[in-house]
């Protein structure tokens, strides 16, 4: 394995590359006798090759493992990594919670680093997590702090073809049969460019979570209520799951006019939603958006 790691940095070392320890880090064969046992020696052997990738590579690319969940928890040493990456579920919108506690687990966790859900509800794995499953996993994670997001697509990852599906795993079954023509075509990938897109107009990177910027707002009780992150006087974003009320903005800044407007994630669209000014309690009331579905909220300053 580390004549592998030398060869993969001299090949590919001098390119922008992002090193990925191994995928399923700790996962054991799907028919070993002996899981645990597997397990543990995974996560030793990984360990040592995280260091050793480390001390090899001259150019001293960011390291990160796949994991089962996390990929803290996929190593015995978190610092041989350089960033968080996760596997949440695909689950459809019962993978929603557990997506979001290991985003803020991560960003709480030490030593701290960049999180990334690496893989979340591939769009039409066992025939659902459709593209308001992918709105809703991308935004609920950047705005919970995540500093990226990947996409996935069943079909895509097996690299089916129409004539050659890739067929049962070792335990018998077959993950789905879609071709990857077709999988790549799926509206969530556009719909998740939309969303990127809306981002890199700011600063996002400077973007904090803030839920209690927002009422109702999120809670380990409901993760079905709004997200929100953004920047102390000057950006604030709203991730609105399908709300029949608009919710309030609140803790809004004395003496700042923000430019809000609606932006359709579904179709990028864009609806102007007034000027956001404090009131004397601090707070704002969006209008009503013209459509019930999922929404996003921005104000904007300038």
């Amino acid at each position: 394995m580390k004549q592998h790691w030398r060869y993969l940095i001299a090949r590919w070392g001098a390119y922008p590359a992002i090193w990925c320890l191994a995928g399923e880090g700790t996962m054991p064969y799907y028919l070993a006798a002996d899981k645990a046992r597997d397990q543990a020696m995974q996560k030793r052997g990984w360990t040592e090759m995280g260091r050793y990738v480390r001390a090899t590579d001259p150019f001293h690319h960011p390291i990160t493992i796949h994991p089962s969940d996390s990929a803290r928890n996929t190593v015995e040493d978190a610092s041989v990594l350089d960033f968080d990456m996760l596997q949440t579920g695909h689950s459809d919108r019962a993978s929603i919670p557990n997506t979001v506690k290991l985003v803020t687990a991560s960003r709480a966790a030490s030593p701290a680093m960049p999180v990334i859900d690496g893989e979340v509800c591939y769009e039409g794995i066992l025939e659902q997590s459709r593209q308001e499953v992918q709105r809703f996993m991308f935004w609920a994670c950047m705005l919970s702090g995540a500093a990226g997001h990947t996409y996935g697509a069943n079909g895509i990852w097996q690299v089916n073809t129409a004539a050659q599906p890739f067929g049962p795993s070792p335990h018998g079954r077959s993950w789905g049969d879609t071709p990857w023509d077709v999988a790549s075509e799926l509206p969530g990938s556009r719909q998740l460019g939309w969303s990127k897109a809306l981002l890199m107009r700011y600063p996002w990177w400077r973007m904090e979570p803030h839920p209690e910027w927002v009422e109702p707002h999120w809670t380990a009780a409901n993760y079905m209520q709004p997200y929100c992150a953004g920047i102390p006087r000057e950006l604030r974003i709203v991730f609105m799951p399908a709300m029949w009320d608009a919710p309030r903005m609140v803790q809004l800044e004395a003496g700042i006019s923000y430019r809000a407007f609606y932006f359709n994630p579904a179709t990028g669209a864009e609806i102007p939603a007034g000027t956001a000014v404090a009131d004397t309690a601090g707070a704002w009331q969006p209008p009503v958006a013209p459509v019930f579905q999922d929404w996003v909220l921005v104000l904007a300053n300038p």
